[in-house]
């Protein structure tokens, strides 16, 4: 079993943070909470140096049956207290791989990286599990390079599984995936799309159906199957809800 000290490590614990330095995040949180109303995902501001949450949303699905005033009150506890054995097991070992993933980049580049990662937390009564992604990305670093603050926002996953640990770097053409078995970090490619591909698509994010988006780009409904399948096959998903989650949670530019 683990508790509250398994997430910091000495790698990222941080060793004091003056009470002043709080007193002008009053902006920073209102505009997140500005945010936070144009989307469905669940949004939180994560304090690393309190292990606690400066700010949550009241999204309902992603509050698991806790009031945003619980989940405030319990700090990383929630997690803690929610998630599943196997779960907290990754959460050991992420911590120290991915502060020496971010070693090798200077400080100033550290706000530019989004870690992803999957995992299953249950409800409030721990009747049902639920599947979700974290993508967490830092606000403000201690002058070591440590993260102080980060924006967490909680989506579903384009995963079917929990334990998928990625990094995505902004404007960057690659990410990186952990393989837990043999412990490194693999570089990869992000798929690249056609500008056919984007518009398709684009169009199906949209809402519309298989006919409604041939009429659209002056193809047949059989040409837009077809690279709709190209689309699945460079993604590797099996559906086209499957692919939309894929292109959101990678930020893809389709447009």
């Amino acid at each position: 079993m683990i508790d509250i000290k398994d997430y910091f490590t000495e790698a990222s614990n941080i060793s004091c943070i003056p009470n002043e330095e709080y007193e002008n995040l009053s902006d920073i949180i209102e505009a997140i909470d500005a945010m936070s109303r144009t989307t469905y995902r669940g949004i939180s501001v994560i304090d690393c140096y309190k292990q606690n949450f400066l700010y949550v949303s009241d999204n309902n699905y992603f509050l698991y049956g806790f009031t945003v005033g619980e989940v405030k009150e319990l700090g990383f506890n929630f997690y803690i207290n929610q998630m599943q054995y196997n779960d907290k097991q990754i959460f050991e070992e992420m911590d120290i791989v991915v502060y020496q993933f971010l070693q090798n980049y200077p400080v100033e580049n550290i706000k530019d990286f989004t870690l992803s990662y999957d995992f299953y937390i249950m409800d409030k009564y721990c009747e049902q599990k639920r599947l979700v992604n974290h993508q967490v990305t830092p606000l403000k670093l201690t002058k070591e390079g440590k993260v102080w603050l980060a924006l967490c926002v909680t989506t579903h996953p384009s995963n079917k599984k929990a334990g998928n640990i990625t990094i995505h770097k902004k404007k960057a053409e690659v990410y990186w995936i952990y393989d837990k078995k043999n412990k490194k970090w693999c570089q990869i490619s992000l798929p690249k799309l056609s500008d056919t591909e984007k518009d398709i698509l684009k169009l199906f994010i949209m809402g519309f159906k298989t006919d409604e988006v041939a009429s659209r780009i002056n193809r047949s409904p059989e040409m837009v199957k077809i690279h709709r399948k190209r689309i699945f096959n460079k993604f590797g998903t099996k559906n086209i809800l499957e692919t939309i989650t894929f292109a959101k949670n990678h930020r893809l530019h389709i447009y």
